[in-house]
């Protein structure tokens, strides 16, 4: 969105908060929100997201994206022909970057930890911060590394992440089609 000139990357923080503020209403976990739906829940989706696209980054120094989890899932899933379990999810973040993605699951999805916001807002520059009346918002760390203001600016320019091996492909079928 904010590539997309949409919105400003500050209003993209902001609505970060936003989600933070209903997410902390939710009364469910994640994993419950059964007959729960609406903007707890929804916010709760938006920021798990949010916290998978910045842990795949991390983890593959920005050569990957939660958006190489979704065509992984894609691919298990026979192009959506087939409703995905959690499994399918796990194995399409496994295979993007693998880290403890079950763990994960358990914890903040499945069981009512919140969500680790503190650990994995720095890897992408953001920290929480001031504790007022509606709780902690999200900010743009000024002290933040470079590896974390790199991260950061590759979620906000909305670079993909592309796989090297999906860039190659692409690469040699516009090389085929400039000989056609």
């Amino acid at each position: 969105m904010v590539r997309s000139g949409i919105i400003s990357p500050g209003e993209f923080v902001h609505k970060l908060s936003a989600h933070l503020q209903n997410y902390r209403r939710l009364t469910t976990t994640l994993e419950a929100g059964g007959s729960r739906k609406g903007p707890p829940l929804y916010s709760g989706g938006a920021l798990v997201a949010f916290s998978w696209d910045v842990q795949v980054r991390n983890a593959t120094a920005g050569g990957r994206s939660l958006g190489d989890v979704l065509r992984a899932l894609w691919d298990r899933t026979d192009g959506g022909r087939r409703p995905y379990e959690w499994r399918d999810i796990e194995a399409a973040l496994d295979v993007t970057a693998p880290l403890d993605w079950d763990r994960f699951f358990q914890a903040h999805i499945r069981g009512s930890r919140p969500l680790p916001l503190g650990d994995i807002l720095p890897l992408a520059g953001l920290r929480l911060a001031g504790d007022d009346d509606d709780g902690p918002r999200i900010e743009v760390d000024p002290a933040a590394s470079a590896s974390a203001r790199k991260l950061w600016a590759a979620l906000i320019e909305g670079q993909l992440g592309v796989s090297s091996e999906l860039r190659n492909s692409l690469r040699s079928q516009e090389a085929r089609h400039a000989d056609d």
